[in-house]
This record gives structure tokens, C-alpha cells and sequence, in this order.
């Protein structure tokens, strides 16, 4: 057996290791002859034939053929390829079939499950409950104070936007009974800070007081067309004092005269959905219980401690707990959470910030607040009204 005889046989049997069929390919094994320097082979009968022969007698012979450690390598690489396609197929036959299952079972479980409803749960009437109260808190009117083009005519449109806006909130909620208390600074007070609030007032202190009774009582007018109100007092602000800080006496306060004429004017006007009940008016604070909740409010210019002390002040004053303390003075609205889920309101102001307002860095564009209250919880919702000139 020559050499080249030799390499075929080689040939045909690595090509039939590799065939499924254990056949030789006759065009692979020319193409593979050539590789190795056969140029002008015939693959006619009786070449294959010696082939063949050979083949069978030599199947174990260790020769090198380059031709085939090529040829052998890229097939293994294909059939590696295809095995490696086959395993990633089988695998996403596999998780098919184990999510089939698992929606099967889910199915199952799902066809077995009886709903149950909560214990204690009952559908919500809608007609004659008073599941909710509010409380408005009129806050920083500062009524007379002129900013810019902002003057009184702007704070009349601003009152009449908060009683709109109130009054679709507790409409929606099926609110009847509805408490007023006003926060303080009422009036701008042209006594207050001579020269700067002199400049910076429309008209007289007489006339903003004025002005001030006549506007808060067509507020409550307003709220009384849709609600049951309960006029609770008009806290003392230091825009409120009758003079000079110094000067003044303890209760010398526009706010007190505005509550006690309030309270007498709501008493002529007959109106049965409007009345005063000033029980837990103390001048610079109101405090009363609502629907289990203990409410203080003050003005906001004596409390000058962070929260938590501030509420243990009037716990220590009242001898109570107090659930919520609102306030205004600072002219932006704020909600604050303390221990045991205390919480403190801040309201805004009625207007937009004046220099001295700035110079103390309180920046407002004009906003109040008012509060829903239910038995579980009181919440502070803020009506913004910079928008209107």
C-alpha cells in the first residue's frame, strides 16, 4: 500500500466516524486528497472500491493527515454548535412545561378560594351622618395691608375663592357642621410699625377693622348657605394690638373687640345656621374637642420653641393631651408630625409678602387652610390663592 492510498484510507475512515450514516462523502474526501497534495484523483468505482478496501483493512493506522485534524475540527465545532442549540432548546421545553404547571396548580388553588369579607366593615352611608366636621381657620388677613397692585379689592376676591373652594372640599365630603376660628393678625395695623406700616397700609387702622368685621361676617354668611356654623373666636395676632407693644395691656386687642361684636352681630342677624359658641375662647388661644381630638389655636408669635415643646406647653396649660395645635403668623403653610402623632398646622396668609415680611424671611403669594376632621384623623388642606389679583 502506497502512500497516498494510505492517507485515503485515513480519510474514508475519519469522514465515516463522522457520518450518521457511516457513509463517505466522495466530494469532501477529493476536496480533503487535494488538501493533502492529490491533485488528480478520479472517484470512479474502481478508485472507491480500493478505497473501501483499504479503509476497513487499516482502521486503527495512527498516521497525521492535517487535512483531516481541519476538517474533523470544524464539524466537531458544528456538532458542538447543534448540541449546545438542542441543550438550550430542551431547557426552555423544560421551563415551559414547569410553568405550565405552576398556572395549572395556580388554577386550581384559585377555583378553591371562598372570599370572605372584613370583620367590622359596613357600607358607608351617605345621607345624614356626621362622619366628617371641618374647622376653617381664616389666618393673616391683614386686612388694609396694600402690596403692590394687591390691595383690598384683591383680598375680598381672595375670601370669595377660599369660600368657594371650602365649600366644594366639604360638599364632596357630606360635611354639615362646620367651626370658624379665625388665627389673628386681622388687620395690617398702621400703629404697628411706624413709618414702614404706615406706608404700606390702603386706609386707616378704624377703616381696615371695619372693613375686616364686614368682610369675616359675609365669610360666615357664606359658609351658612351650605352648613350648620359655629363662630368659635378671633385669636389675638401682634398685628391685633391696640398700641404699641410696649404700651399694651394683656387683652388690649382688635381681635378681642372683632369677637365679641361678631358673636353679638350673629346673635340679631336670626340666622339659624350660623351661631357663636366662644366656650373655649381665651383671647390669644382657642381649644375645644372634636369627634374625640383635643384642637388648640393660637396665633404663632410667642411660640417660639420647636414643636414638641410647644404642644407640652399647652398640655401643661390645659392639663391634657392635645392631639393638634394650628397656627399662623409665619405666613406659609406647613404640617408637622411630633411624638405619639401629634401634629402641628401652620397656616398661610390672605396676601402676597411685603418688604418687611421678606426682611423677616416670610415669603408667601397667598393661601389659607381649613381642616377635615373625622374620628380617626384630622387633616390640614391648603387652598392656594395667588393666582388671584
Amino acid at each position: 500500500m502506497n502512500n497516498e492510498m494510505r492517507i485515503a484510507a485515513k480519510i474514508a475512515n475519519e469522514l465515516m466516524k463522522e457520518s450518521p450514516s457511516g457513509r463517505i462523502s466522495w466530494p469532501r474526501f477529493k476536496k480533503l486528497m487535494e488538501a493533502e497534495g492529490f491533485e488528480d484523483i478520479v472517484t470512479d468505482k474502481a478508485y472507491t472500491e480500493r478505497v473501501r478496501y483499504y479503509a476497513n483493512k487499516n482502521k486503527n493506522d495512527g498516521i497525521t493527515v492535517n487535512a483531516i485534524i481541519d476538517e474533523v475540527g470544524e464539524m466537531y465545532a458544528a456538532k458542538r454548535q447543534v448540541q449546545t442549540q438542542r441543550t438550550n432548546l430542551n431547557k426552555i421545553k423544560r421551563e415551559l412545561v414547569d410553568d405550565l404547571t405552576v398556572i395549572t396548580e395556580l388554577k386550581s388553588a384559585l377555583g378553591t378560594i371562598t372570599l370572605e369579607p372584613f370583620q367590622n366593615v359596613q357600607e358607608v352611608p351617605k345621607n345624614g351622618q356626621k362622619d366628617y366636621a371641618a374647622i376653617i381657620t381664616p389666618s393673616d388677613w391683614h386686612t388694609g395691608l396694600l402690596v403692590g397692585e394687591m390691595n383690598h379689592e384683591t383680598q375680598r376676591k381672595r375670601v370669595g375663592e377660599y369660600l368657594k373652594a371650602v365649600t366644594q372640599y366639604l360638599k364632596l365630603m357630606e360635611v354639615t357642621e362646620v367651626y370658624v376660628v379665625d388665627l389673628g393678625d386681622i388687620i395690617e395695623n398702621s400703629y404697628l410699625h411706624i413709618p414702614t406700616s404706615t406706608a404700606t397700609c390702603e386706609f386707616n387702622t378704624v377703616t381696615q377693622f371695619s372693613s375686616y368685621i364686614k368682610l369675616f361676617l359675609e365669610f360666615l354668611q357664606g359658609l351658612s348657605v351650605n352648613f350648620n356654623v359655629t363662630f368659635k373666636g378671633i385669636i389675638s395676632g401682634n398685628h391685633d394690638r391696640l398700641s404699641k407693644k410696649d404700651e399694651t395691656l394683656t387683652g388690649d386687642s382688635f381681635s378681642v373687640i372683632a369677637t365679641e361684636l361678631v358673636s353679638n352681630t350673629i346673635a340679631l342677624l336670626g340666622n339659624k345656621n350660623l351661631s357663636s359658641d366662644l366656650s373655649g375662647y381665651h383671647k390669644d388661644r382657642v381649644n375645644f374637642h372634636l369627634l374625640g381630638h383635643n384642637f388648640v389655636f393660637v396665633h404663632g408669635d410667642k411660640e417660639k420653641g420647636k414643636g414638641e415643646s410647644v404642644i407640652q406647653k399647652y398640655m401643661s396649660i390645659l392639663n391634657e393631651p392635645v392631639d393638634y395645635l394650628t397656627k399662623g403668623h409665619t405666613h406659609s403653610f406647613k404640617v408637622e408630625t411630633e411624638s405619639h402623632g401629634r401634629k402641628i398646622f401652620t397656616s398661610g396668609t390672605l396676601n402676597n409678602a411685603n418688604d418687611y415680611a421678606k426682611g423677616l424671611g416670610y415669603y408667601s403669594t397667598g393661601s389659607q387652610m381649613f381642616l377635615l376632621v373625622n374620628k380617626h384623623v384630622a387633616t390640614a388642606i391648603d387652598i392656594e390663592l395667588g393666582h388671584i389679583k
